[in-house]
C-alpha cells in the first residue's frame, strides 16, 4: 500500500467515523492547515463561543 493510498484509507475510515452518531459530524472543513497528513484526523470548530479541538487516533491492532 502506497503512502498516499494509505492515507486515503485513513480519511476513509475517519470520515465514517466523524459521520456517525458523534458531534463531529457536521465538520467536513478539511484545509492544508487543518490536515497536514491528508487523513481527516484532526479538526476544530466552535460551540457556545468556545473553539474546540478534535482528534482521532487509530492503531493497527497489533499495537494496542
Amino acid at each position: 500500500m502506497t503512502k498516499q493510498s494509505r492515507a486515503q484509507r485513513i480519511a476513509d475510515l475517519n470520515d465514517k467515523f466523524r459521520k456517525g452518531p458523534s458531534s463531529l459530524s457536521a465538520f467536513n472543513d478539511f484545509n492544508a492547515d487543518n490536515k497536514p497528513h491528508r487523513d481527516h484526523g484532526f479538526g476544530s470548530y466552535e460551540l457556545e463561543g468556545e473553539k474546540l479541538f478534535w482528534k482521532i487516533d487509530s492503531y493497527e491492532r497489533e499495537l494496542v
